[in-house]
């Protein structure tokens, strides 16, 4: 495992990941055009981004955090200016083998919206419920072996958010608890 850099959090480039994920603070120019680069804003500062050919992923690793019985989400921005890239995500715990194989990882499922006129080139914003005992979980871009392009995808503003019911009523515990063990009720759940 590689790291990005120091300042990306500990975040890292796992082992398998043909197209690594880079710091950068501006988009990548040529060899990309605009409707395949990265658009920075001044809000965002330094982002991680990676550029895929066909078929290619790249893998960013998570550092580990301590599972909890309780929900956690993950949030985060991205930018994807081509409907054949996403962003899958993998979930691990400390009941989990490894992942070893380029096929595993893209087995995970997409956690993207799909690319729409309102959020299309920008940077838009995802929630992720994860499930209580998680403990680490990588994010990997794809681009579809479908596309003709080579194009660019970014992330920034990562971070889980730790939920805690301390401090609720034992009522809202419980009616939360019910919900999650519900069978209607996915274990990803974009917002």
């Amino acid at each position: 495992m590689q790291t990005v850099v120091d300042t990306a959090c500990n975040y890292l480039n796992h082992g398998l990941t043909k197209k690594p994920w880079t710091l950068r603070n501006r988009g990548y120019g040529y060899p990309l055009i605009g409707s395949n680069d990265i658009r920075p804003t001044r809000a965002n500062g330094q982002f991680v981004s990676t550029i895929l050919d066909s078929t290619d992923i790249a893998v960013l690793e998570s550092p580990k955090f301590n599972a909890t019985p309780n929900f956690n989400v993950l949030l985060f921005q991205y930018f994807r200016p081509s409907q054949m890239t996403t962003i899958r995500l993998c979930l691990g715990s400390r009941f989990t083998n490894p992942m070893k194989t380029v096929s595993s990882f893209v087995q995970c499922p997409s956690i993207l919206r799909s690319v729409t006129a309102k959020n299309a080139y920008r940077w838009n914003t995802v929630h992720i419920q994860l499930p209580p005992g998680t403990t680490y979980f990588y994010l990997v871009a794809h681009n579809s072996e479908k596309s003709d392009i080579r194009s660019a995808i970014a992330i920034d503003n990562l971070r889980v958010a730790i939920c805690d019911f301390k401090g609720f009523s034992t009522n809202y515990i419980k009616e939360a608890t019910d919900f999650q063990k519900s069978p209607q009720v996915l274990k990803l759940q974009t917002f």
